[in-house]
C-alpha cells in the first residue's frame, strides 16, 4: 500500500498532513487528485462495483468454517482411533464418515 501512496504523492495526487496525532502515515487527496478522480468517476465507480461483487463472492464461498470443522474432525479421529481401539469403534467411525460424505454429495444436487 505504501509504495502506491508514495507514487500518488510523487504525482501530486495526495499529500501528507503537516501534523498527525497518530504514528500511522496519513494522506489526504489534493485538489489535483480530486480533479483526476472527477474526470474518471465512471471508471472508479465501475471498479468499486466490481470490487464489491468480488467481495460478495468471496464472502459466499469462504470455506474457513469448513476448514475449521475438518480440523476438528481430524483431531477427534486421531483421539478416537488410538492404538488398541475396538474394531467396532473403527467400523462405526467409518460408517459415520461415509454417511457424512453422502450427505455432502447430495448438497450439490
Amino acid at each position: 500500500m505504501y509504495p502506491t501512496l508514495t507514487l500518488l504523492k510523487d504525482m501530486g495526487l495526495v499529500r501528507e498532513p503537516e501534523t498527525t496525532d497518530t504514528q500511522r502515515k496519513l494522506f489526504a487527496i489534493t485538489e489535483q487528485g480530486k480533479a483526476l478522480l472527477a474526470e474518471n468517476v465512471n471508471g472508479v465507480e465501475g471498479l468499486l462495483r466490481r470490487l464489491g461483487e468480488a467481495g460478495e463472492i468471496r464472502e459466499r464461498t469462504d470455506a474457513a468454517p469448513v476448514r475449521r470443522a475438518m480440523q476438528n474432525l481430524k483431531s477427534v479421529l486421531f483421539d478416537t482411533l488410538s492404538p488398541g481401539v475396538d474394531k467396532k469403534v473403527v467400523l462405526d467411525v467409518a460408517a459415520l464418515n461415509d454417511e457424512a460424505a453422502q450427505k455432502i454429495e447430495r448438497l450439490r444436487s
